[in-house]
């Protein structure tokens, strides 16, 4: 049994990634707002920043 993807195979699966940790991070942008802001502790917003952070290095690794 081979276990191993071949090129295209690898291509579309890394394509496909990229499109879902894109779709994540506008879904998580639509919650920062600066009402959304002032309406959160400080501490929910850090965190819905840090995600945004986390999901930029993942895009980042992905492309390479």
């Amino acid at each position: 049994m081979d276990y191993f993807l071949n090129d295209d195979e690898q291509q579309v699966l890394l394509q496909e990634r990229l499109n879902i940790l894109q779709k994540y991070r506008t879904g998580i942008e639509k919650q920062i707002n600066p009402l959304w802001e002032n309406e959160v502790s400080s501490a929910h917003s850090a965190n819905v920043k840090r995600m945004i952070d986390l999901v930029d290095a993942e895009i980042t690794g992905t492309l390479i």
